[in-house]
């Protein structure tokens, strides 16, 4: 929302289409990342850092879990068990995206972030959480 409100535009994710809402994650090959963090100028002309203060992911058993992966080149932010955030933005520009957890239901957002839960699969809902929701 603010990345919106100063570019009065989303970042745009590498796998975006025009005209629909975009599903994506925050995955290095998707760059919102390095976007949000002031890291891409072409995309973030004013380098603004939008999500502040984010930890490194800690190396657990071969594994980066649970914050920022930074590369020379490219960065990624991975949840506590170390798979990337799945994100929707309203790339159609109406004011709403469907709500992942119930399909049937449209959301007035313009951005939903959310956890795929220690299983990993963004379909089981029982252990995901969203930020949209209190609770999983």
């Amino acid at each position: 929302d603010q990345y919106h409100a100063e570019y009065e535009r989303l970042p745009v994710p590498a796998s975006a289409s025009h005209g629909k809402d975009w599903d994506t994650n925050s995955s290095a090959e998707e760059n919102l990342i390095s976007i949000l963090k002031g890291r891409d100028a072409d995309a973030n002309l004013k380098a603004i850092d939008f999500l502040g203060d984010i930890k490194d992911a800690k190396q657990d058993g071969g594994k980066l879990l649970n914050g920022v992966i930074l590369t020379a080149t490219t960065m990624a932010l991975v949840d506590p068990w170390g798979h990337p955030y799945l994100i929707r933005l309203d790339g159609d520009r109406d004011g709403a995206v469907t709500d992942p957890a119930d399909p049937s239901k449209r959301l007035p957002r313009t951005a939903l972030v959310w956890s795929a839960g220690k299983d990993g699969d963004p379909e089981t809902w029982e252990d995901n959480v969203g930020s949209w929701t209190t609770e999983p």
